[in-house]
């Protein structure tokens, strides 16, 4: 049998959704409803390094493909990384899970923040 690239991503969300049922939480995962203020943190952290980061506002629908992740972070020594903002209790949406499946599978770097802390550790790999 022959998965087209769309059943492939499909299996692979499904596969990562029952795999993430269960983990745990981050004890300094942002608060439910305050996903901008991570947003803000998360920039503040880029800029302080001469980072760039380029990222879609959590207060609006993006206009980028769906599943895009939130920030795209061009970091020092060539090192970019795919992270995507959540609240402690905020999930992934299928296409976000497909879109960050996608990425890992073709080796790039990319990750779900809860909190600041969790930002820092993504981006030391």
């Amino acid at each position: 049998m022959r998965w087209s690239q769309s059943d492939l991503v499909a299996y692979e969300m499904r596969q990562r959704h029952n795999a993430q049922r269960g983990e745990a939480v981050s004890a300094t995962a942002v608060p439910d409803g305050q996903e901008g203020a991570l947003h803000e943190e998360v920039l503040r952290y880029c800029k302080d390094r001469g980072w760039i980061c380029i990222h879609s506002r959590p207060d609006r629908p993006s206009t980028n493909a769906v599943g895009t992740f939130d920030c795209v972070v061009l970091a020092d020594s060539g090192r970019t990384y795919l992270i995507e903002l959540k609240t402690r209790t905020g999930k992934l949406t299928l296409e976000q899970a497909g879109m960050q499946a996608w990425a890992l599978k073709l080796g790039h770097k990319a990750a779900v923040c809860r909190s600041l802390t969790e930002f820092i550790e993504a981006t030391k790999i």
